[in-house]
């Protein structure tokens, strides 16, 4: 199936639609000469009056390993107390950088509380370290919020104080609270240094003790605003925004908004010097209690140690002991280090019921301590610790960036959960493991303790008093060593978090307004508003606008569009003098041969929408230029109800087609006349007729009058009623052999097309054409003839070329 007319049409609308889209702006380029200027001028009132906005930058690197903090662990010396916190979570860093707590103590250090403003008449911006005056908040005491208090100086070191406002919160010292008052509207006078009470509001107002340039303030209305600090965390906890730099880097890039650069620089180095000191005050805390820890330790171990050895000897000078036997040293030694296996194996077994716990937790997974911190070799076990600190990791960054309700976060869970069952049952087979040991370490330590029993009573005696002070000789210099170690892990100020990239401003300058950018955006809403003003009154337009938008409304052949004559009286027969006028009939008359072919004897009917569309004009005029041609024309009135052709004098005339076909006395020669300008044209005027007209319509006598009139002419153009108003042409219909139906631009409505093309559709009319009447602008079909003096002017300017070149010597 060839498909290529579909395209060519398809693409011939689609070029007809954009040209009458283009001709639609050009006909309301008034719109557009007022919307583009009143835009951009909007734009640079918005630009001038707009509070500048900057945008603040900082980073921070953070060592996620944790080796810093490895608390007991030196560089220097090896072994140690364990770890705490080996690694760390960077979504956890971020939620603790973005924190209620943290943000708050930000703030209060920086004393954010107050803001100042000065205003002039056509903007307002905000100071901060350099003002006029110092706001001094008296604490315990009510204070309004967003309330503005406004300050007039007068003469001397007095001013004028001003708050108005409704709906204003006052803080409630008692409860810590606030409530709301209807209404503030307060005034007064007071000297610099003052204290202000009111029951709303209490403060001190001061000059600074810097210089202050007074014409910078000139003129200016002073203002300060007091503010909630809970308020306040939020507004900075919204505004600030904290990111990973890469998703393979421990980089957090921290970023703010604001109106007073050097406030918002402030705001993130106070923010990230608290945020690296409490992770070094948490380390030095976290050392501190293990010091005293171990401090207490060895003041008890120390006591007992002394009594160990103030036993000894007493033992050894009363009993007058001599040095053990081989036998006895070697069972010594051997349940020393038993009992040392014997420990080893418990603390094992407590640590493993630890793990127990804490993996039934929540946070239970950040606490757990590494096995070999604590001396246990097993590798698998460290495995499945690591890879469900790793899912733990993995689903906390998910939730981050997905939201607690993800797919990714199901699998996640389902492998924490899978990991989590692994390693409670590999803890449990150590445990079971473990006390098996254990069971023989205690048969391996009763059989030694039997056979040191045996031995005598003395040697017993002095072997357990060396045994014990052994004990706790050994555990006072491990601790002592311990001790040391933590000193000199604290004493490493080494921090696991450093500034990158101090606070400074992003860019040469504000983020808002965009002022390049603002231009633009104002001179495409210029363009644009009125665009969309036309489209939108266009899709309540049902009116035809010209012939581009007739043709892209219907495939019914468009025959050419008719100039509007500025004259009245389209009755008349004489054609109008405009020159576009004439051309377009004669385009008319051309298009019309070519369309019919070599069809001759042809009955013409001319139809309408509605009234007043041209029908008649066109009627008349297009007869009068087919005859013109050489061609013997009859133009026939078939409207009864408001006969219109030719007439042009206040009286009827005295018989028309009406008398012919009602009286069968009146014979044609009677309603038959011929024009008196333009030969071969005549004409049959309707006639007075205040009946039913489908009763002159229907009769056979009109028939056989269209029939006998076809042999004496070329062409015969019927004048009919309005299809719309009346069903009179559906009648006239099959006497015709061409419709032309007439439409006027900006007139007719789009819904005849449709009627019409349905009434085409069932059948009830055949060879139909449109005819465009009220073309405004070039014909389409035409060429710009000259005017006669132009004409004129040009022969005789050809004529002086001619004469001047004969001039010319050889």
């Amino acid at each position: 199936m060839n498909t290529q007319p579909n395209k060519l049409a398809s693409s011939t609308i689609s070029e007809v639609n954009l040209k009458l889209f283009v001709r639609k702006l050009l006909e309301h380029k008034w719109l557009f000469i007022i919307s583009v200027p009143c835009f951009m001028m909007l734009a640079l009132i918005y630009n001038k009056i707009a509070s500048p906005v900057y945008e603040v930058q900082s980073s921070l690197l953070i060592e996620t390993s944790g080796q810093s903090r490895m608390l007991g662990e030196s560089q220097y010396m090896e072994g140690g107390l364990g770890q705490i916190g080996t690694e760390k979570n960077l979504y956890n860093e971020i939620g603790i950088l973005k924190s209620y707590k943290l943000i708050r103590r930000t703030l209060q250090a920086l004393d954010f509380r107050v803001s100042y403003h000065a205003k002039s008449w056509y903007k307002s911006r905000e100071y901060y370290g350099y003002f006029p005056f110092e706001v001094i908040l008296i604490e315990d005491a009510p204070q309004a919020f967003d309330l503005p208090i406004t300050l007039l100086p007068l003469s001397g070191e007095k001013f004028r104080l001003k708050a108005l406002g409704k709906k204003i919160a006052v803080s409630q010292a008692a409860n810590n609270s606030n409530r709301e008052v209807s209404e503030i509207d307060f005034q007064g006078i007071y000297a610099y240094g003052d204290t202000i009470q009111h029951a709303y509001f209490n403060f001190i107002i001061q000059r600074v003790d810097y210089p202050v340039e007074a014409a910078e303030f000139k003129d200016q209305e002073l203002s300060f605003v007091v503010h909630d600090l809970n308020d306040l965390v939020t507004s900075y906890q919204d505004k600030l925004k904290v990111e990973q730099f890469d998703i393979q880097a421990s980089i957090l890039n921290l970023r703010t908004k604001g109106a007073v650069l050097e406030k918002e620089v402030r705001f993130l180095r106070k923010l990230t010097e608290l945020f690296i000191s409490s992770k070094y005050l948490e380390r030095v805390e976290i050392a501190a209690s293990k010091e005293r820890f171990i401090e207490n330790q060895l003041t008890s171990i120390a006591d007992s140690l002394a009594d160990a050895e103030r036993a000894l000897e007493s033992f050894k000078k009363g009993a007058n002991a001599v040095d053990l036997t081989r036998t006895a040293s070697n069972g010594l030694d051997r349940l020393q280090n038993l009992e040392a296996d014997k420990g080893q194996m418990e603390i094992n077994i407590r640590y493993y019921r630890s793990l127990l716990e804490y993996i039934d937790q929540a946070d239970g997974i950040e606490k757990i301590v590494a096995p070999s911190v604590v001396g246990i070799n097993a590798p698998i076990l460290n495995e499945n610790l690591l890879e469900l600190k790793r899912l733990n990791t993995e689903k906390t960054r998910l939730q981050f960036i997905k939201g607690k309700q993800s797919y990714d976060l199901e699998i996640i869970d389902r492998q924490i959960k899978n990991t989590t069952n692994s390693l409670k049952e590999n803890i449990r087979n150590l445990i079971q493991s473990s006390r098996m040991a254990l069971g023989g370490k205690n048969q391996q330590i009763a059989k030694l303790e039997r056979t040191i029993d045996q031995l005598p009573s003395n040697e017993k005696q002095l072997l357990n008093f060396q045994r014990k002070r052994n004990l706790y000789e050994n555990l006072f210099n491990y601790l002592k060593q311990e001790l040391a170690k933590t000193g000199i892990a604290r004493a490493e100020n080494i921090a696991d978090t450093k500034v990158l990239d101090e606070a400074r401003m992003v860019g040469n300058g504000p983020v808002s307004p965009q002022k390049a950018m603002n231009l633009i955006l104002a001179f495409l809403m210029g363009l644009m508003l009125p665009t969309a003003w036309i489209v939108f009154a266009d899709s309540f337009t049902e009116s035809i606008h010209d012939l581009d938008h007739l043709k892209s409304l219907t495939t019914i052949p468009v025959t050419a569009a008719v100039y509007q004559a500025r004259q009245k009286g389209p009755t008349q027969l004489n054609l109008p003098s405009e020159w576009q006028a004439e051309e377009s009939f004669r385009n008319v008359a051309a298009s019309l041969q070519f369309q019919l072919g070599s069809a001759d004897k042809t009955v013409i009917g001319i139809c309408s929408s509605i009234s007043k569309e041209g029908k008649t004009y066109c009627t008349v005029n297009l007869g009068a230029t087919l005859a013109r041609e050489g061609k013997k024309v009859l133009l026939m009135d078939l409207n009864f109800r408001h006969p219109q052709l030719y007439q042009t004098e206040k009286q009827p005339p005295e018989s028309g087609l009406v008398d012919y076909l009602k009286n069968q006395e009146v014979r044609l020669e009677n309603i038959l006349h011929a024009d008196r300008q333009v030969n071969n044209l005549h004409y049959i005027q309707a006639g007075a007729f205040n009946g039913n007209p489908h009763e002159l319509l229907n009769s056979h006598r009109l028939k056989a009058l269209l029939e006998g009139l076809r042999a004496a002419y070329d062409y015969i153009l019927l004048d009919t009623p309005a299809l719309q108003l009346v069903a009179d042409y559906l009648l006239i219909a099959p006497l015709v052999d061409v419709n032309i139906f007439v439409l006027h631009s900006k007139h007719s409505r789009i819904s005849f097309i449709n009627s019409l093309q349905e009434t085409i559709d069932k059948g009830s009319l055949e060879q139909c054409f449109l005819l465009l009447n009220g073309s405004a602008g070039p014909l389409r079909y035409s060429y710009p003839y000259p005017r006669p003096a132009e004409a004129r002017k040009k022969r005789l300017n050809l004529a002086d070329k001619f004469l001047r070149s004969k001039k010319r010597p050889a």
